[in-house]
């Protein structure tokens, strides 16, 4: 559970580091999971890299250099795991989001792992609100985002920038589509104009593996450019207060209740989402978004509020 500290500290500025917070175990076994479906996009690319070091970062950089944009269609395509499964539901991450939302907790559906090779302007993601990407229903829903890299975040490696404080009066500011084309890919990004955010107030976040960041659906933030020479990896995981509307067009999951009573519902619905991600095919291989549905939901907006 959070400090009363760190509770002030994340209502103020509208984010907060926490260290430490993720057991390494934890991550290595997310590790598993990524390195396995690295190989299953190499097979369906038929690109060997039997030779390649196993490991995540040389796996990808391979695949990268010889396919460029596959971590755009790694990304795309990540199917949920045990191991990212575990991290989600059964970690400190639960007990942090009902310090900050309340007891009852879902796992939101929007989640990502995101490879990040260096020199990639795709992955360098303009500076927005997550809530923008959701229905407009979901406006009043507590939703909480945590950025969890799987390497230590440096200066160069294209870490997490947010804009401190504004998030306060939980309001949307105006968005606009993210015209941008790389290796013949569109951009399904929404962003925040200059005017707009270069008035904001900046920290560039530089942490380690095994920490995290967590924030509101309102904060503001971008994800700068990798320009290193390694490939930094990150999970967004979200929640949200319990039968709130998710604004996606999939379920919420419950993780955790305040009532006893419903303990034995919450398990038995973990179970049964996670049978339900197994059976995913694992071959259905994504080489874009095909319906950017957040981005028509701004272009036909007329009421903003700035």
């Amino acid at each position: 559970m959070l400090s009363d500290d760190q509770k002030h500290s994340f209502h103020n500025n509208g984010f907060l580091i926490i260290g430490d917070v993720i057991p390494e175990a934890m991550l290595a076994r997310l590790e598993e999971d990524i390195l396995e479906r690295i190989d299953e996009m190499a097979a369906y690319l038929r690109i060997d890299i039997s030779g390649v070091a196993s490991d995540i970062d040389a796996r990808m950089l391979a695949l990268e250099s010889r396919c460029p944009g596959a971590s755009l269609i790694f990304t795309h395509s990540f199917i949920m795991t045990p191991g990212l499964f575990n991290l989600w539901s059964e970690s400190h991450l639960v007990d942090i989001a009902q310090s900050l939302i309340g007891p009852d907790i879902d796992g939101h559906p929007f989640w990502t792992v995101r490879p990040k090779p260096p020199n990639i302007e795709l992955f360098a993601v303009p500076w927005h609100q997550d809530s923008a990407y959701l229905y407009k229903e979901a406006i009043e829903s507590q939703i909480l985002t945590f950025w969890i890299p799987i390497r230590n975040v440096t200066a160069n490696s294209g870490g997490m920038e947010f804009a401190c404080a504004e998030h306060r009066n939980d309001h949307e500011l105006l968005h606009i589509p993210h015209e941008q084309l790389e290796f013949g890919y569109k951009s399904w990004y929404l962003e925040i104009p200059y005017e707009i955010a270069e008035h904001f107030n900046t920290e560039n976040c530089i942490i380690k593996r095994g920490s995290c960041i967590v924030f509101s659906q309102f904060t503001p933030h971008r994800s700068l450019l990798n320009t290193s020479q390694s490939c930094r990896w990150s999970v967004d995981l979200r929640y949200i207060n319990a039968n709130a509307i998710s604004g996606v067009r999939r379920a919420s999951i419950p993780f955790r209740r305040g009532a006893k009573a419903m303990r034995s519902f919450v398990e038995e619905q973990k179970a049964g989402y996670m049978q339900q991600q197994l059976r995913e095919k694992r071959d259905a291989w994504h080489h874009g978004v095909e319906n950017a549905i957040w981005k028509e939901r701004w272009i036909k907006k007329t009421n903003f509020i700035l």
